[in-house]
């Protein structure tokens, strides 16, 4: 790999794993080590922004990023990478469980014996490490291998977090990342079987005491990491207990901050703000869940082709796309679009570049749905007009909107995708988003009519 040169007076350098693109914003790059891309999801290289376009602190950040991989990849190695160990073992039709477990050996038969799996595959490693009267050290996932047939396998936090990995979304592996490293960085050991309920429980204690972080957002990583560990001692049969069960989070939500509505006058003037800002697109997507109740995520990585403007009754398709995932089967609907949302919309739409395929494409520009930079950008719009409140309020309002204009439960529920019961399944798509339509209209006209008695 190259690296990135730089130029100080006469003197010309070069920082490895340093990349600046034609933006001028500097990245990160390092390249995985074939044996250890399994790990990665295949992939080839890491890739990560270093969120800055400044020279001298792009260079300060990259030596953190080249150290915390060169010890994660060291982490891995010295454990065995248990994915080719297991790929070693199926050559010999070997099952990645101890040895007295296998199939193979349930009638009685020995697993030394001539010619057995096991047999010819402890000749296989002696003959592959036959180095004249002696023999070489084995590759970690040789003596890998071995230990899961023996019973010996050391299986660590960090394994468990890279093949959880596998299946989660960018933004999704971040959570996971920061979930054990709250755990990996503070006991005394990763290796699960040497972990102990007592040392989980000091960690938490830490945790708390260090004043930073709410209950809620120690219970949170601590269920995650307890599932995770749950699943891995299944899923390798291990006989040993999760030292993550049982722990206690004192005052655990007794903390919480309790996510407050707007009142009708707070709405207004927001919706007020939304129209001042409206060439904004965090102010676009404000517009977009003021009247609708819609989730941030399902808002901001929106394809273009699902705001659907120029049929019978205008709404929003909710739906998983490419570039981001639905919170569950329910959340996909469809929620008519009226208000200040039906008029956002519109101007999106109108506005919209020839070949534009999302909404916000400054959101998913690598084609991945960044969360956490657009719910940033729009609460911090938000909270420069009115404090107190975050994108998650708009939701929490409409409720209290559509019951107070005596909605009816379903259609609520149909409009914040809280049923698995949908209307357009029972009604038809149009009779569906009719009587839907109805209920967010019914919603603002009645709000109209409080306005007049307020006057």
């Amino acid at each position: 790999m190259s690296g990135y040169r730089f130029r100080e007076g006469c003197l010309v350098g070069k920082v490895k794993h340093l990349v600046r693109r034609k933006s001028g914003l500097y990245y990160f790059r390092k390249g995985i080590p074939a044996h250890l891309r399994t790990f990665y999801k295949g992939k080839r290289e890491i890739n990560k922004s270093l969120k800055t376009y400044v020279e001298a602190e792009a260079i300060r950040k990259i030596q953190r990023l080249a150290d915390h991989y060169e010890s994660e990849f060291k982490t891995i190695e010295s454990t065995g990478g248990r994915d080719r160990a297991v790929a070693l073992l199926k050559t010999y039709n070997l099952d990645p469980i101890p040895l007295e477990q296998q199939t193979i050996y349930q009638n009685g038969e020995d697993p030394e014996a001539e010619g057995s799996p096991y047999a010819l595959l402890m000749q296989g490693l002696a003959a592959e490490h036959d180095i004249g009267g002696g023999y070489s050290k084995q590759e970690p996932h040789e003596q890998r291998a071995v230990d899961i047939l023996h019973g010996r396998e050391k299986l660590t936090l960090t394994e468990i977090r890279i093949h959880a990995d596998k299946t989660l979304s960018e933004s999704k592996q971040t959570i996971n990342k920061r979930s054990f490293d709250y755990y990996i960085s503070r006991l005394p050991t990763e290796v699960l079987g040497h972990i102990t309920r007592r040392q989980v429980q000091e960690v938490v204690n830490q945790l708390l005491a260090g004043g930073t972080l709410r209950t809620g957002s120690i219970t949170k990583p601590l269920g995650h990491v307890r599932k995770k560990v749950r699943e891995a001692i299944t899923l390798h049969e291990m006989d040993i207990k999760n030292p993550f069960e049982g722990i206690i989070v004192a005052g655990a939500g007794e903390d919480a901050v309790k996510r407050g509505s707007f009142s009708l006058s707070e709405l207004n003037d927001v919706k007020k703000f939304i129209l001042i800002k409206k060439d904004v697109a965090t102010a676009q997507v404000l517009g977009l869940l003021t009247d609708t109740g819609a989730r941030i995520g399902e808002i901001g990585g929106i394809l273009l082709s699902n705001i659907k403007i120029d049929e019978e009754y205008p709404h929003l398709k909710i739906t998983a796309q490419p570039n981001r995932k639905l919170k569950n089967k329910n959340s996909e609907r469809l929620i008519p679009l009226v208000g200040l949302s039906l008029q956002i919309a519109t101007m999106i739409v109108d506005n919209a570049e020839k070949g534009q395929i999302y909404a916000f494409e400054g959101y998913s520009k690598s084609g991945t749905y960044n969360a956490d930079n657009c719910s940033g950008a729009v609460n911090k719009l938000l909270r420069s007009f009115i404090k107190g409140f975050s994108s998650h309020s708009f939701r929490h309002t409409i409720r209290d909107r559509l019951m107070d204009a005596s909605i009816p439960a379903h259609e609520i529920e149909n409009l914040t995708g809280w049923t698995a019961s949908k209307m357009i399944n029972h009604y038809g798509k149009n009779q569906g988003l009719k009587r839907l339509h109805e209920a967010l209209q019914g919603m603002i006209d009645y709000e109209n009519e409080q306005k007049k008695k307020d006057r």
